[in-house]
């Protein structure tokens, strides 16, 4: 699991979330018209009344009817009727200008106040207004008579700002004589995006008649709707994905200063680690840099920041961003790979040997692995203490004969990117780098009868010189390390190609193979307990006799 460094922490999908997406909360107003009434004797027609709205949608404290209904100046001289609607259920008659000249001053006009308040620190844009129209042959009132139009050949629409400023003026709309739906597509348009309370003055205007000899002169509206969207922008986060080696225990967190972010708007910003793969959301910090991914094994995780107003639901772990809604925008996402290699489990063993020259191998198969992960593996054998004896393709291939006496441990080793430590010699507590080690496996050494001598394994070499100079050629001390060795009684020995001793000295450094001309000479480690006969110079080395244990050779050139 993912944590805060408080413990409490318990990046569509791959492409699309890379990049910011938003999403825009939008709230509707409409006036159905449904409810008109208009009878001469009570007066109804003069009573506008009923033509409230309905609000709904993400934000519904966002959009309202200053007055609380649509109205008309002067409304005994400027009177309504109701008439079928585009969809059967009652609309809206009004008479309409004579003059072919829009003037939107006019007492003919249908006025909607319209108020946007946004919530506080958000802004709101009113993006769309739409309207049913009809400028009928033959008009026709509900609960009463019918007959030919001298219908209105345009309209059009204004809308002012709260202090009389023109916002937006559309002059001459031809009229139909069927039901049409005319849309107003604000998005874009300046002085229709607030952050404040604002008073959006509409006045929608019938005008000039066709002049067909009518007495009746109407003109029909249906179905207002008002549309506004928050608007919030997404941030841009500035940085480097991250990778980590996690699983080991230390603290992996993205350093304060890795990300920076650029612009971004909304009243409220949220931190959002994700699953790089499902989107599913993992942890909601309080910033990016408090947290742990060190317990989150392997995988990709995204970091994002929302900038949104107001609610949002789907911001909770266990949903995904794509079930975020309401007035928000996503930022652009940085990567975090968490690399967790896995040395996996080894089976089989231990393995005991009597060390008595003859090759004693590990069968294929005797060692199975399970569980392990990582770019790149490798078999590793180690003496008692850690130390790195050999680096084989597979354990089977090891003849621990040559070893001597002692314990060795094999290990399975998985790895990703580049590990320090590595090699013969170095002890495997001191690789650097992302790394997972198996358990080991035992493999004992025992010398045949009760000799426990080891002459070890030595590393270096080989070794090469010109010889005949003059000049010494010495090998560098500390060239030449032994491990494993095991004994009461330990010597150097150089022999040539074929085994006979050419010295026996205190430590390689000290031999000078100039006088020794051209050639091959091997370099031994000796262990023994006790007597033992053969070793002296110009004896040979496999005539040794007594508790012992050779290392095997370096070469000298």
């Amino acid at each position: 699991m993912i944590q805060y460094q408080h413990k409490l922490f318990t990046v569509l999908l791959l492409l699309l979330l890379q990049i910011p997406i938003s999403s825009e909360a939008q709230t509707t107003l409409e006036i159905d018209f449904d409810d008109c009434i208009s009878n001469f004797s009570s007066g109804t027609n003069m009573d506008f009344t009923e033509f409230t709205a309905d609000v709904s949608g993400d934000n519904p404290n966002e959009l309202s009817l200053e007055g609380g209904h649509l109205y008309r100046d002067n409304p005994e001289s400027n009177s309504h009727s109701c008439t079928p609607g585009f969809d059967g259920n009652p609309a809206m008659c009004v008479s309409y200008l004579a003059d072919c000249i829009p003037d939107f001053t006019s007492e003919r006009s249908v006025r909607i106040d319209l108020r946007v308040d946004p919530e506080e620190g958000q802004t709101s844009s009113l993006t769309t207004l739409s309207f049913y129209h009809l400028a009928p042959t033959n008009f026709a009132w509900i609960n009463g008579t019918s007959g030919p139009n001298n219908y209105a050949q345009y309209f059009g629409v204004q809308i002012q700002s709260e202090d009389g400023n023109v916002l937006l003026q559309v002059d001459s709309v031809a009229s139909t004589q069927d039901w049409q739906l005319y849309t107003l597509d604000l998005e874009g348009v300046d002085g229709f995006v607030v952050d404040q309370s604002t008073l959006f003055q509409i006045r929608i205007l019938p005008f000039c008649p066709i002049d067909n000899g009518a007495t009746i002169s109407i003109w029909d509206i249906d179905q207002f709707v008002a549309m506004t969207a928050c608007e919030v922008e997404a941030a841009t986060l500035i940085g480097e994905d991250q990778s980590f080696c996690v699983g080991d225990g230390i603290a992996d967190n993205i350093a304060a200063d890795a990300i920076t972010v650029e612009a971004g708007t909304g009243s409220d910003t949220q931190w959002v680690i994700t699953d790089g793969n499902t989107g599913e959301i993992l942890g909601l910090p309080p910033s990016f840099d408090v947290v742990d991914f060190d317990g989150a094994g392997n995988g990709v995780c995204n970091v994002y920041l929302v900038t949104f107003s107001g609610n949002l639901t789907g911001l909770e772990m266990g949903s995904t961003i794509m079930d975020i809604d309401g007035c928000f925008a996503l930022s652009n996402s940085i990567a975090v790979e968490r690399r967790q290699p896995d040395g996996g489990i080894i089976s089989g063993g231990p393995f005991e040997f009597t060390v008595d020259g003859d090759p004693d191998l590990i069968p294929a198969g005797s060692i199975t692995l399970d569980n392990a992960s990582g770019t790149t593996f490798q078999w590793v054998v180690t003496d008692d203490e850690g130390y790195i004896l050999g680096l084989p393709p597979m354990p089977s291939v090891v003849d621990f004969d040559g070893a001597g006496a002692g314990v060795c441990n094999i290990w399975h080793l998985a790895y990703d990117g580049e590990i320090t430590g590595l090699a013969p010699g170095m002890n495997a507590a001191d690789f650097e780098g992302c790394f997972s080690l198996s358990n080991p496996i035992e493999v004992i050494r025992t010398n045949a009868g009760d000799c426990q001598a080891n002459g070890g394994i030595l590393f270096g070499g080989p070794f090469e010189f010109t010889v005949g100079d003059g000049e010494a050629d010495m090998i560098p001390a500390g060239s030449i390390t032994v491990a494993n060795s095991n004994g009461s009684t330990f010597q150097w020995i150089v022999t040539d190609d074929e085994g006979y001793i050419l010295g026996l000295p205190p430590m390689p450094s000290v031999v000078d193979f100039d006088g020794a001309g051209a050639g091959v000479c091997n370099i031994w480690h000796l262990a023994y307990d006790g007597d033992i006969t053969g070793l002296a110079p110009g004896l040979n080395a496999n005539d040794l006799e007594g508790c012992f244990s050779l290392s095997a050779p370096i070469q000298v050139i």
